[in-house]
């Protein structure tokens, strides 16, 4: 995945997905913390014995051969590692076979509890969710991935100014309406709608300016700007925006009934300054 790409996903879509495996997956989750995406072990252990055969149908697999003198409760999990690892190098059906050496019975199990199996994964095609469905939701993270969504019969120019419409009608700071822009532009080329969205950014009432040197509109040579009030804003400083949009990032997803110790520990910040924004925030009666 192209690294412009990789850096949306990884810094805005994380918390998303969480909020959205209901609506998308039918999944229901109450609970849920952000664990290390790092797969930290290491499979630098070989095989016993590994064998490229050929069965009398002319059908090549492979044969693995592992050889225990004591029982190993864990066999189960270290066959199917060596399974995924075979398979991704060799593409082939694979036999395993564990050759116990022990003088007193095993106990070993020789299959995969059922939970540890891998039977494929749930597939989201973004491409295939309705765009005006999309447009209803509050979340600006939700409204940029419509961009991948079908547009039906509406035209390309018409579905992007429905999207640029609805970020700015849920009243976004300037730092994560600039944000949410320039993330546009970028997935915009995975549909090959990048000088479709310059256009309409260029038709629009209200100008966008960006002026931040690693920013994609830059490199492209877009220089258009917020009117009133991103002069400001930008003057605040990258950190200060950074902040305040983890607050407003993080009372959001409050309010759509996600634990406060959840989102406190996943945003970095703490649940007093969550629960101090929130009640500033809160419109005056």
């Amino acid at each position: 995945m192209p690294k412009d790409f990789d850096r949306i996903l990884k810094e805005n879509l994380g918390l998303l997905f969480i909020q959205l495996s209901e609506k998308y997956h039918g999944l229901r989750i109450v609970h849920w913390e952000e664990t290390n995406p790092e797969l930290t072990g290491t499979y630098e252990r070989e095989v016993d014995f590994l064998y490229m055969a050929e069965g009398e149908d002319g059908e090549k697999f492979l044969l693995h051969q592992e050889f225990q003198a004591r029982d190993d409760p864990d066999m189960p999990t270290r066959i199917m590692v060596y399974h995924a690892l075979l398979y991704e190098k060799y593409r082939l059906k694979i036999h395993h076979q564990v050759i116990y050496l022990g003088e007193s019975p095993s106990k070993m199990r020789a299959e995969c509890p059922p939970e540890a199996l891998y039977e494929g994964f749930h597939l989201i095609e973004l491409r295939n969710q309705d765009l005006r469905d999309m447009l209803q939701s509050d979340i600006p993270e939700e409204i940029v991935l419509s961009i991948l969504s079908d547009f039906g019969d509406w035209e390309p120019e018409r579905s992007l100014r429905a999207i640029f419409d609805r970020l700015i009608d849920l009243d976004l700071n300037e730092t994560q309406l600039l944000r949410s822009i320039s993330q546009l532009n970028i997935l915009s080329r995975l549909r090959k709608l990048d000088s479709k969205v310059e256009q309409v950014i260029e038709d629009m009432p209200i100008k966008f300016d960006i002026n931040i040197e690693e920013d994609a509109f830059y490199k492209r040579g877009v220089r258009v700007g917020i009117e009133q009030g991103i002069e400001k804003g930008i003057k605040q400083g990258k950190k200060e925006g950074e902040d305040i949009e983890r607050l407003r990032s993080a009372a959001r997803f409050v309010r759509l009934g996600i634990p406060i110790e959840d989102v406190a520990q996943t945003q970095g910040i703490s649940v007093e300054e969550i629960q101090a924004f929130m009640a500033k925030s809160q419109p005056k009666k």
